[in-house]
């Protein structure tokens, strides 16, 4: 009835500086994505969505932070408001899915081993989350790159435009400089 309405360019406008948490951040996103996609055609019981999109709004309103603290805010449990009446849950905290964990921390390593390479194949990944579109036949056809993509418009959306955006007018010493800052951001590296 009314055209999609976007508000979102002076918002993408506005100063930004490109860090390794916002970097982790962006993997976060993408980890949760992924799986929720592999458990949906796998037929596995999905990440809770409702946990895992509290946690990333949460790091997205964040200020950056060391990655040690990062890791901290990922693993202590989250207060989630219930949705679904007489439900008994263990206080309302959740943690978030291990598989999760395990990829965003598989997705770091590759970037980190992997060079700038990597750092870039991760981006074309982010492209493909915000761009693909999910069309009936594909839904029923379970193809896995189809099934869930971010909405442009929600905070991940803009989040992960903003952070695309930027990192498409570096340069390459800038892309070099961002990848040595990870690198260094990753000394202190946690374990899920």
């Amino acid at each position: 009835m009314f055209p999609e309405m976007d508000f979102t360019e002076p918002l993408l406008n506005e100063p930004y500086i490109l860090s390794p948490y916002k970097l982790c951040v962006a993997t976060y996103l993408l980890s949760y994505m992924e799986v929720k996609n592999s458990c949906e055609t796998s037929g596995k019981p999905s990440p809770n969505s409702l946990t895992h999109c509290h946690l990333g709004f949460k790091l997205i309103m964040s200020l950056d932070c060391s990655y040690q603290e990062l890791c901290s805010q990922m693993m202590s449990p989250l207060e989630v408001a219930s949705t679904l009446p007489k439900v008994k849950h263990d206080d309302k905290k959740q943690q978030i899915d291990e598989a999760v964990l395990k990829r965003f921390d598989s997705w770091l390593e590759d970037i980190q081993l992997g060079g700038i390479s990597r750092l870039h194949e991760f981006v074309k990944k982010l492209h493909k989350i915000l761009n693909k579109r999910a069309t009936p036949s594909s839904r029923h056809q379970n193809q896995p790159e189809e099934l869930y993509r971010v909405n442009r418009l929600s905070m991940a959306g803009l989040f992960l435009r903003k952070f695309l955006i930027h990192f498409e007018r570096l340069l390459f010493s800038d892309v070099d400089s961002l990848y040595d800052q990870l690198c260094q951001y990753l000394k202190s590296k946690c374990c899920f």
